[in-house]
């Protein structure tokens, strides 16, 4: 049985065993092709997690805090709950975050549309209206 943070032996690796951020090594990394992206190590909920991304380290850390503060709320509300429990609750409070984010997109972009059309007939109406008025003019005056 392996000590957390242990590292897995991947067999037939030449690889030497160096110790990354948060117990992952980072030869399981580079064999997994996320070392060269960059690992950013973040801490949420008091763990330090490594992450591999190619986006900047501040962007990283503000999901990351994202998370550590939706995981916050749901131990504020008082309910005894394991890690796990909390990770999931949060996720699936992330998820919902998302989920009228998007709904509240698509709303907008009706509303923005349904306005566009009705401006775009408004002057369609008034150049047609003017149009008119300039042959009875003409007309008038021909």
């Amino acid at each position: 049985m392996r000590n957390k943070g242990e590292g897995r032996r991947v067999s037939g690796s030449s690889l030497p065993r160096v110790p990354a951020p948060g117990g992952i090594h980072k030869r399981v990394l580079i064999l997994m092709g996320m070392y060269e992206k960059g690992v950013i190590t973040v801490r949420i909920f008091g763990k330090e997690y490594p992450i591999a991304s190619d986006q900047n380290r501040e962007y990283v850390q503000k999901l990351a805090d994202y998370v550590d503060v939706k995981m916050s709320e749901i131990v504020a509300e008082g309910d005894a709950l394991t890690s796990g429990k909390i990770a999931v609750q949060a996720c699936l409070n992330i998820a919902d975050d998302l989920m009228r984010a998007k709904n509240e997109k698509e709303q907008l972009i009706r509303t923005i549309q349904g306005r566009i059309s009705s401006i775009a007939k408004m002057i369609e109406d008034r150049l047609k209206n003017k149009g008119v008025c300039s042959e009875v003019k003409k007309s008038q005056n021909g």
